[in-house]
């Protein structure tokens, strides 16, 4: 194929289909103003997690807020052994059965959430009530 021309690499970077495309989503982001949504979505789950972190104690931070935002004197990650993260950690399962997709980082302390930015304000709001029931479930465990 060099012969004729044509020469392979191990990436796509100046194949003019790749280009085109990267260029049109990038004119998407732009007319759709999806730095806009983003923001947005990113409120309305702030200001849901922050409702959840007023009801349940093992929630300590919010590490994506602004520190004004922040509700704990001590934000730091519950320590490994602690009752709280690993109630936070057994919520994930809960969570997940329920339809609920998200990450645990930080050996389970750290609950992340990546939404795309095409999510609407009900499918944040379902998500947050399945986080919520989830949580509810597991602190209600605990209390026994």
């Amino acid at each position: 194929m060099v012969a004729a021309g044509y020469s392979a690499t191990h990436s796509h970077s100046n194949d003019p289909l790749i280009c085109a495309a990267g260029i049109a989503s990038l004119d998407i982001i732009e007319a759709e103003d999806v730095p806009a949504k983003a923001r947005k979505i990113g409120a309305q789950m702030h200001e849901r997690l922050a409702s959840h972190m007023q009801r349940y104690e093992m929630i300590g931070d919010i590490p994506r807020a602004r520190p004004a935002h922040r509700h704990r004197a001590r934000p730091r990650p519950a320590p490994a052994r602690s009752r709280r993260r690993r109630k936070a950690a057994r919520s994930a399962p809960i969570a997940f059965e329920r339809g609920l997709i998200f990450s645990l980082r930080r050996n389970g302390s750290v609950l992340r959430f990546v939404p795309p930015a095409t999510t609407t304000p009900n499918q944040i709001d379902h998500a947050m009530d399945i986080l919520g029931e989830a949580l509810e479930q597991v602190s209600a465990k605990g209390a026994r």
